[in-house]
């Protein structure tokens, strides 16, 4: 039987895929500098920047990339 963290990690992989900078999506960002700034693992940059408690701004692309299960 599956442990509760490991049934999550497999739904997560399953679903939500890896680092994706697509402009149509919602969940990613546009910094001022016109760098599209995508998701990870379904996790969003406002998402990431909260958790680490900096400036939305401040996330980057190998930032997001380097988010791991």
């Amino acid at each position: 039987m599956l442990q509760p963290i490991d049934a999550f990690k497999l739904s997560i992989e399953k679903w939500e895929g890896l680092y994706q900078d697509d402009p149509a999506d919602s969940g990613n960002i546009k910094l001022a500098s016109g760098l599209v700034v995508g998701t990870m693992r379904g996790v969003t940059p406002g998402a990431w920047a909260q958790f680490l408690n900096r400036p939305v701004r401040d996330i980057t692309p190998q930032m997001m990339k380097a988010i791991s299960l």
